[in-house]
């Protein structure tokens, strides 16, 4: 158990380490606790499927922003497979744009 969350913590940790330049915060930025229900990728985008903790919504499809796409898909990916929750920095739209995500300690 230590072990795994150790790689989910590494993966978190390089993921953010190269992540590129941050982007500019705004009024439309919005955070979230979620569950992730499905990652998917489609020939324009990587896309995932969450669910807020707090109810807000559910199963709502979001776009991984392309400059980060392969840290965040790191990230979700390895959260999903130890069932954890992530913390997701999005603006929202049809379908929302995460920019930012990382784990939650539980």
């Amino acid at each position: 158990m230590k072990k795994k969350l150790m790689v989910l913590t590494l993966a978190m940790v390089l993921g953010l380490a190269f992540a590129g330049p941050q982007c500019a915060v705004s009024a439309d930025l919005l955070w979230a606790n979620t569950t992730i229900d499905r990652v998917l990728q489609t020939a324009a985008a990587a896309q995932v499927r969450l669910t807020d903790v707090d109810g807000v919504f559910t199963s709502k499809l979001f776009n991984i922003s392309n400059d980060r796409q392969n840290a965040m898909l790191a990230i979700l990916l390895t959260a999903m497979s130890l069932d954890k929750q992530v913390r997701v920095a999005f603006y929202d739209g049809n379908p929302a744009t995460i920019i930012l995500v990382g784990t939650i300690q539980q």
